[in-house]
């Protein structure tokens, strides 16, 4: 379990060998989108129309994904990415403004992949993300990809320098310090203790 001391403040920038690691594959799978649906075996004329599809598809995918971790070589290594306070969080991809862990409603750290790749999901109210600035493009595309959520944001951590369980007793410690339920109040002298 990771101890946080009160007032500590935990940067997470991307790995580099993460990075590498997701460039490498994702290259692997455009070079075989571009085999489906550019390579005839000896003595054929032309590719099916479902592998060239298959083909045509990994390769668009793929090459979108291999462009965006390309890019995040180049702008954003070394700089941070995530950062929990005690107060609350704040991601870059989403805003530069801070969430306080005050308005996060609810939090869950969610294994994504063989690998365990950390995604935080962050349940809040509609009027407190609004005052993110979250852009329209991305409200839109959380809704269609998380359809049936309550309102919230979703932070990827997937490829950053720190691992689930790590990053699951920080967000966790942190924000059940500010909803910690109190104690109930002891009985007054001479009622029942109820029960």
């Amino acid at each position: 379990m990771t101890v946080i001391g009160s007032g500590q403040i935990r940067r997470f920038q991307y790995d580099r060998h993460k990075l590498a690691l997701l460039l490498l594959a994702g290259m692997g799978f455009v070079g075989i989108g571009y085999w489906l649906a550019f390579h005839t075996a000896p003595g054929e004329t032309r590719q099916g129309l479902p592998v060239a599809f298959v083909g045509w598809t990994t390769l668009v995918f793929f090459g979108f994904c291999t462009v965006v971790i390309m890019w995040k070589f180049r702008t954003a290594l070394g700089r941070d990415t995530l950062v929990l306070t005690p107060t609350g969080l704040t991601d870059h991809h989403i805003s530069p403004v801070e969430i306080s862990w005050q308005n996060i409603l609810n939090v869950a750290v969610i294994r994504v992949g063989r690998a365990g790749q950390p995604l935080l999901r962050l349940e809040m109210d509609p009027a407190h993300i609004s005052q993110l600035g979250v852009s329209r493009s991305f409200a839109w595309l959380e809704r269609k990809i998380m359809p049936g959520l309550r309102p919230g944001v979703t932070v990827s951590a997937v490829g950053l320098d720190v691992s689930f369980g790590e990053l699951h007793d920080i967000v966790h410690a942190y924000w059940q310090s500010h909803h910690a339920q109190p104690p109930p109040k002891p009985p007054a002298v001479g009622q029942d203790h109820p029960g």
